[in-house]
């Protein structure tokens, strides 16, 4: 579970269920930008509508603890990617450097599960919170997420062969 130091009223958030769903994020802008010899940086601008449904026990300072459903995150803004260090032997790049120039606008819809929202109005606020706090951490530019390259000889495509 992640602690929720910065959060007022949460003691802890703890993921049971994640699923992104099956809506795929829309490309509204491209820029490309030459780093040198070696590198290539991409900026994009994107919308995703997702159906994504993801389900959160919060834990109050006070100790009560409930269900939250967290449905139909909305994410517009730009993501930076940038591949290092180009090569021609396979696959042909040495890592991948994700992350988010700016802070993106975060939508979503929160319920506490078996009950009514109302009852407890700051947890939509609180969760929002802890997304965009787990993103800043993470991705806001110039930290950055890294994937790197597979081993030659050691991945599968992820096409499928029609």
């Amino acid at each position: 579970g992640k602690n929720a130091k910065s959060l007022p009223n949460v003691k802890k958030l703890t993921l049971r269920n994640f699923k992104t769903g099956d809506a795929a994020p829309r490309l509204l802008e491209a820029r490309l930008f030459d780093l040198g010899p070696e590198d290539l940086g991409f900026d994009f601008q994107i919308r995703w509508d997702s159906n994504l449904k993801a389900d959160i026990d919060v834990t109050t300072k006070v100790r009560a603890k409930f269900p939250v459903s967290v449905r139909n995150l909305r994410f517009e803004g730009p993501v930076r990617v940038i591949v290092t260090k180009l090569t021609t032997k396979e696959p042909g790049w040495t890592a991948i450097l994700v992350s988010l120039p700016s802070p993106p606008k975060i939508g979503l819809d929160v319920r506490v599960m078996g009950g009514e929202f109302t009852r407890v109005p700051w947890i939509r606020s609180e969760i929002t919170k802890a997304i965009n706090e787990a993103i800043a951490n993470e991705a806001l530019w110039p930290r950055r997420v890294v994937i790197p390259a597979p081993i030659p000889g050691k991945f599968k495509s992820s096409l499928s062969a029609a």
